[in-house]
This record gives structure tokens, C-alpha cells and sequence, in this order.
């Protein structure tokens, strides 16, 4: 997944690659190995070089607010990133992303299927991490993007839904 990193006015194009057990940050021509990530709703925790880090982030369809240890960042997600590897716009809030790379392992739901705000639609996993992708609207699958077994990349739209009101 490809980032632009703001910081001090300063823009670094930034690079994010799951492998096997960790992911691999690279920020300008800098490796940085990343393990024991774990994600929760508006924090994450990683290792890297021996030391335990804490972040904690906001994010709308465009940027992600980070703070750690007191300094702050912009991610801006590049174009690809914010319309998919096919190109196609985002819908609002209409969409469910992973926030993290990682492979799809389980789709629960079909395209014509209603589904309730908090149901459960997805799962990715990521350095043996599973995550639940649910639902913030009531409405009805529209379209579908990936296939279980496909990598996904973060924010890039995987279910997407149509606003409805169920009865």
C-alpha cells in the first residue's frame, strides 16, 4: 500500500508490504521491518528494532492522523490506494476497507444480501491476526471487489453497500 507521508511540511513517499510474520515499511530509500503488529479501533501496537511502540490514528477517506510518542503525522493515501486498483470512486461511507494488507480469508456475504449496521461481512488476516470487517450502515450489498483468498491492500474498498432503510 502506497502512502504519502506528511511531516513538518515535509512530504516521503511511503510503501507498506505484508510478508509472512511482519510488514515491511519503506519510507524513501529507509527499510524498516515492523513484527507483532496488532490493530484495534483507533490504536495499534508493533516491535520493531526491540522496542515496543504505541500509535494512535483517525482517519476519513483520504488521510490518516497519526500520533506517536507525542509527534504527529499525515498519511495521505496515494491515488490507487483511495480508488482501487481498478479505478472506480469510492462511495462515501458506503464502503468496508481493512485497514491493513492482508489476505481475505472469509467472505459472509453475497451481493443482493441486506445486511444491519455491526454485521460482520469480512475477514482479513494479517501476520496470523484475523480482523472482522463489519458493517456502519444498514443497506444491501451492492458489489463485492475481491474473492476470498485474494491480498487486499488497506482502504481499498472490499464490500461495498447500498444505503437503505431495512424493515
Amino acid at each position: 500500500m502506497k502512502y504519502h507521508l506528511l511531516y513538518l511540511k515535509e512530504k516521503y513517499d511511503v510503501d507498506v508490504r505484508s510478508g509472512e510474520d511482519e510488514l515491511v515499511v519503506t519510507i524513501g530509500d529507509q527499510n524498516y521491518t515492523v513484527n507483532d503488529f496488532i490493530m484495534r479501533e483507533n490504536s495499534a501496537s508493533f516491535r520493531m528494532r526491540d522496542k515496543t511502540y504505541r500509535i494512535f490514528f483517525a482517519r476519513d477517506n483520504a488521510k490518516i492522523y497519526v500520533s506517536l510518542g507525542g509527534e504527529y503525522f499525515t498519511l495521505e493515501l496515494s491515488s490507487r490506494a483511495k480508488y482501487g486498483s481498478e479505478g472506480g470512486d469510492q462511495q462515501g461511507g458506503n464502503v468496508i476497507t481493512s485497514s491493513m494488507p492482508g489476505l481475505l480469508v472469509k467472505l459472509l456475504v453475497k451481493v443482493g444480501e441486506k445486511v444491519k449496521s455491526g454485521d460482520t461481512l469480512a475477514i482479513v488476516e494479517a501476520m496470523k491476526m484475523q480482523s472482522e470487517l463489519r458493517s456502519h450502515i444498514d443497506g444491501e450489498v451492492k458489489k463485492i471487489n475481491f474473492k476470498e483468498g485474494d491480498q487486499v491492500d488497506a482502504f481499498v474498498p472490499i464490500v461495498e453497500i447500498e444505503n437503505s432503510t431495512m424493515t
